[in-house]
């Protein structure tokens, strides 16, 4: 009892020095739909940041989702793909947090050549730029997503940090820094000219990546002009243990890419339960056992029908859901997230079903 109120109070001194680095300014609605707008003070900086968190339609009551963080205002568009992305069930439930500026140019113009590079580099023009990386990167961890977690359901194990161009290079320097600050990476056309060590960087932190999943996405140009190949060798290497992914978009321009990084990425490193089962083949007079219907509740009855060897799945008879099996009783659609799991045949017949939908739970009885 003593030591849970020792770690409750060290707890609470932790989050107090959070909440003493960040003041809400204010907060409302976005023009986006399901997406909260706040404008934040980082005392920790001395700037305003622009906050919006897109939503999820129906989080389930008691579950903590994970998080994707989008550095430069996840272009604004960040969040609109996603709800497409979660509703047509290629990752888990996701809420995204697009961290950018407040002004009327554009979410990702403001500070942004100092806030994401960590080290004083001098650019093309002879000016010198950066440094701002580490505050920046302090003002994520220790103020913001402590805030965040506590006002929205936020699983601290799942934050995923995202970021294209200069926010590449900051996803990419926390990455061979400090890997562990999130769960997973994607990082996309990183800016190495900015900071050239990180490829040397990438290599020596290769073999300690312990799983942990980066996905790695450019363009050809991209590997011409930022060098953006250099940085993904070495965690794609053998010597790696990091799950790397690296994908080259051919036919995509240094700034449409960004949505590549989210329909491709995204899926990566945060896959839905069935997006990577093995499947297996079930003969023909095992699927009968299991076709017929079943009924969920007085509105919804799933059909399930066999066509030539495979099983389908409806709510609608206008939507079939294809159905791969990982063993004689439990069935998975990788492009819907559905799960069915039947119970021992009875009289040649399957009685009942589990159903798990894109991670909800229920249970159908076979009716006649």
């Amino acid at each position: 009892m003593r030591l849970r109120l020792i770690a409750a109070l060290a707890m609470l001194i932790i989050n107090a020095g959070a909440v003493a680095q960040l003041k809400v300014v204010s907060e409302g609605k976005a023009i986006q739909v399901r997406t909260d707008e706040l404008i934040v003070h980082s005392k920790r900086i001395g700037r305003d940041f622009l906050i919006e968190v897109t939503l999820l339609d129906q989080p389930q009551p008691g579950r903590r989702y994970a998080a994707v963080y989008a550095v430069d205002g996840g272009l604004g568009v960040a969040g609109p793909a996603s709800r497409l992305m979660v509703a047509g069930h290629r990752t888990v439930p996701y809420y995204v947090v697009a961290i950018g500026y407040a002004n009327a140019m554009g979410r990702h113009v403001g500070q942004r050549n100092t806030d994401l590079v960590h080290r004083r580099v001098r650019n093309d023009e002879g000016k010198m730029m950066g440094g701002g990386g580490g505050a920046f990167e302090a003002f994520i961890l220790e103020d913001l997503r402590p805030y965040l977690e506590r006002r929205y359901p936020l699983d601290p194990t799942r934050a995923v940090l995202l970021g294209h161009s200069g926010g590449g290079l900051f996803a990419a320097t926390i990455l061979v820094t400090n890997p562990d600050a999130f769960h997973a990476y994607v990082i996309g056309a990183p800016s190495l000219w900015y900071d050239s060590p990180l490829a040397e960087q990438a290599k020596a932190i290769a073999p300690r990546g312990n799983g942990k999943r980066v996905f790695i996405g450019y363009t050809p140009s991209d590997a011409l002009n930022s060098q953006s190949d250099q940085f993904a060798a070495p965690l794609l290497s053998a010597a790696s243990t990091f799950n790397a992914r690296q994908e080259v978009f051919d036919e995509e321009t240094h700034n449409s890419e960004y949505l590549q990084l989210i329909a491709r990425g995204l899926p990566f490193v945060l896959p839905t339960e069935t997006a990577e089962l093995p499947a297996i083949v079930v003969k023909p007079d095992v699927l009968d056992r299991h076709v017929g219907q079943f009924r969920i509740d007085a509105q919804r009855v799933i059909t399930i029908s066999r066509i030539r060897d495979q099983l389908f799945a409806s709510l609608n008879p206008r939507a079939l859901v294809p159905l791969e099996a990982q063993s004689p009783t439990r069935f998975f659609s990788r492009e819907s997230n559905v799960i069915l799991t039947f119970d021992a045949p009875v009289a040649g017949k399957s009685p009942r079903l589990e159903a798990l939908v894109n991670d909800q739970e229920s249970t159908a009885e076979r009716i006649e």
